[in-house]
């Protein structure tokens, strides 16, 4: 995959349920994290962290040269990378695990 980069991770009080769309695509679903019980007072937080990883997965996208997009959605509690044709869901589930690796991410939950 890509190398590691020095990063900070983010700052998480959420934990992330990895899933797919019912077109196929990768979701990142944020979800608190005890002892929040809630997104309220957070949303600012929560955005960040949506738009910091959604960055990062566009430099790591545009060095692969891969054709998915990248969606933020904090409204929604979400980030989604949506594959286009010709794209594998095997493989875009390891760049997220492997990014998330890199940023020291240990919050998730796949379903």
């Amino acid at each position: 995959m890509v190398g590691r980069r020095n990063a900070e991770p983010p700052d998480l009080q959420f934990q992330i349920r990895l899933s797919s769309t019912m077109a196929g695509s990768v979701r990142m679903q944020f979800v608190p994290r005890p002892p929040l019980r809630s997104f309220y007072g957070v949303e600012r937080k929560l955005a960040a962290v949506i738009y910091t990883l959604a960055a990062e997965f566009e430099r790591r996208s545009e060095r692969l040269n891969a054709n998915w997009v990248v969606v933020a959605e904090p409204s929604s509690n979400q980030l989604v990378i949506e594959l286009v044709d010709g794209d594998r869901f095997e493989l875009a589930l390891q760049f997220v695990q492997q990014t998330f690796g890199d940023f020291a991410i240990d919050h998730l939950i796949e379903t």
